[in-house]
Parts: structure tokens; C-alpha cells; sequence
């Protein structure tokens, strides 16, 4: 059983760190992109905050282009993220209802 669940905690962790890692990249891309943008550019030209909100919007745009829907792995991630979730909470004996006063303490239930 602890193999198990150690395979799927495993498998989890690299997916994880699978998306981190595009994401640092993309977020890396983007900020030598801007550092590219702002040494071509003369300094003393800088008009104001109009200038920082279109660099901006440029890369927000560029952004939400280069983003994907997801693929069925990223789906059979989720469900077998979901499935060790259960089975880990079964072997350390959690009962999620218990869990239920502490989140209505937080979140109250609407009527």
C-alpha cells in the first residue's frame, strides 16, 4: 500500500514541479523580453506610466496567447492527484466532515 501511494505522491510531485518549471520559464521569458524592450530604447524617451501600461498589456497579451487548454494528462493528473488525496486521508484516519466545523467557522453556509 505505502508503495502505492508513494508512486502517485511522486508522480504528483513532478507534474508539480513540471508546471512550475514552464511557468519560472515563461515568467523568465518574459522579463528578458522587457529588459531587451528597455535597453533598446533611450532612456531620457520615458513619457510617463502610459509607456508602463502598454508594456504591459504587451506582455499580458502575450501572454494569454501562448496559453493552452488542457490536455487529457493534465486531466489524468488531476484525477489521480484527487485519488491519492482520498487514499492518504483513509490511511491517517482523517475523516473530512470532521474538517466541516473549522470551514464553516470560516466560510458560513448560505441559507
Amino acid at each position: 500500500m505505502f508503495a502505492i501511494e508513494l508512486v502517485f505522491l511522486t508522480v504528483m510531485l513532478v507534474a508539480v514541479l513540471f508546471g512550475c518549471f514552464q511557468m519560472f520559464r515563461a515568467i523568465s521569458e518574459a522579463l528578458q523580453e522587457i529588459s531587451t524592450n528597455l535597453t533598446a530604447r533611450e532612456t531620457t524617451s520615458f513619457t510617463g506610466i502610459d509607456d508602463v501600461k502598454e508594456e504591459l498589456l504587451g506582455i499580458v497579451e502575450d501572454t494569454i496567447a501562448n496559453l493552452q487548454p488542457p490536455s487529457a494528462i493534465d486531466h489524468l493528473m488531476g484525477a489521480l492527484a484527487q485519488f491519492a488525496q482520498i487514499k492518504l486521508m483513509k490511511s491517517m484516519d482523517i475523516d473530512p466532515s470532521d474538517l466541516m466545523p473549522a470551514l464553516e467557522e470560516v466560510i458560513p453556509p448560505s441559507n
